[in-house]
């Protein structure tokens, strides 16, 4: 669901976004997440004033972000417009899990896809040729080959 939802494409335009696009993004959602914690929060100074290569990871998010409580994540969601607005005297409608996941998992460096296929190996490996999920032997007759997985 990930690879879809980060497809790299314009949503309006459907035309392809290159890299320098793609971190573009990256790095605006990135920044309005920093001034969102610096405006509202005194404790994550040190998340907000930081560079956005050191603060993007999974892991460096959730330390910054794993000791909100459900309220403060609640308030930066909304700041992001994540989530609706919480009313006076009003508790979140969300646990504190998924607000955590949420803000994370929307501002986290992304793997390029171009980056990914090259990580990829050329020619089938072992795993790949012996694994039933890849490549499914159910059908197989020995009458003709089976089919490995393509790019296109």
């Amino acid at each position: 669901l990930k690879f879809y939802a980060r497809f790299e494409i314009n949503d309006q335009t459907g035309e392809e976004l290159t890299d320098h696009d793609m971190m573009q993004i990256h790095y605006d959602s990135i920044t309005a997440l920093q001034k969102a914690a610096f405006k509202s929060f005194t404790n994550l100074r040190p998340f907000s004033l930081s560079n956005v290569a050191s603060v993007d990871t999974r892991d460096k998010l959730l330390t910054h972000f794993g000791s909100l409580k459900t309220e403060e994540l609640h308030e930066i969601a909304a700041s992001l417009f994540l989530v609706a607005p919480l009313k006076q005297d009003e508790k979140s409608s969300y646990d504190h899990e998924f607000l955590r996941e949420l803000i994370i998992s929307r501002h986290e460096r992304r793997q390029s896809q171009l980056d990914s296929l090259n990580e990829m190996p050329l020619y089938p490996t072992e795993t790949i040729i012996w694994d039933e999920n890849v490549v499914p032997s159910e059908y197989f007759s020995g009458e003709g080959c089976l089919a490995l997985p393509k790019l296109n």
